[in-house]
């Protein structure tokens, strides 16, 4: 992956929290299909699992740089707008190489003692990291990952 620009890396790392995501065998929309079905202006959200009781939705980036406050702002309306729309809880994840900036942690929490939708980050700058602890929280709501056989897989 080391020989591709930022925007490359950018494509692959969606395409592979994509891959790891549809391991659940919940529907998992990408940008586009939840685009399509929530509207256009839903423009913050990469991912999309959806449950009966709830829906899980995610926004990556793998820069160099910290995720700023209008990019964090922008996703946290999007998921506002999508709990609205569906009528269900909503948990924000925003997985990302750097940690947010002090202002887009205290915009999740301010957002998250509403309590109304969850918000939250996952950054590690070691993808195998990043996705072990994305893994760790989805298990912890009951979203688990499987082999194509349709056992469960395991913590690594």
């Amino acid at each position: 992956m080391s020989s591709l620009n930022s925007r490359e890396l950018g494509i692959e790392f969606e395409k592979t929290v994509q891959f790891t995501l549809q391991k659940t065998q919940l529907p998992v929309l990408n940008e586009t299909s939840v685009r399509s079905k929530y509207g256009n202006h839903i423009s913050a959200i990469d991912h999309l699992i959806e449950k009966d009781d709830f829906l899980v939705a995610f926004q990556d980036k793998w820069r160099i740089s910290k995720p700023g406050i209008e990019s964090i702002n922008h996703f946290i309306q999007c998921i506002n707008k999508i709990s609205e729309l569906t009528s269900k809880k909503c948990i924000g994840i925003y997985l990302s190489q750097q940690p947010l900036t002090a202002g887009s942690k205290m915009a999740f929490l301010e957002e998250n003692s509403k309590n109304k939708n969850i918000f939250m980050s996952i950054s590690n700058n070691e993808p195998k990291l990043l996705f072990r602890e994305l893994m760790c929280f989805l298990y912890s709501h009951s979203i688990y990952y499987f082999e194509l056989d349709g056992s469960t897989i395991m913590y690594v």
